[in-house]
């Protein structure tokens, strides 16, 4: 089985046209809601990881709902900060 980075790389469309963070996250033109909490933030998927990586900052509150392997994974993909 491939690392948790590589699965990461893999995981990402071509060309990031669709990171597969998205899947957590209902686009709404400009802002995303939330498939856990059911918040709507303005944003793209940079701000979908900050908020459902259970890591402070990114300037967006962070989901309370999301299963600890999914922070895990959002965590392992972007740069693993300090919560």
């Amino acid at each position: 089985m491939p690392s948790l980075s590589r699965r990461c790389a893999m995981e990402v469309d071509t060309f990031r046209k669709r990171d597969r963070f998205w899947k957590y996250a209902e686009h709404l033109d400009g802002k995303f809601k939330c498939k856990f909490c059911g918040r709507i933030f303005a944003g793209g998927v940079p701000r979908v990881k900050s908020h459902s990586s259970g890591i402070k900052g990114g300037d967006i509150d962070t989901c309370t709902k999301v299963p600890e392997d999914i922070q895990d994974a959002v965590e392992a993909c972007s740069g693993g900060e300090e919560k």
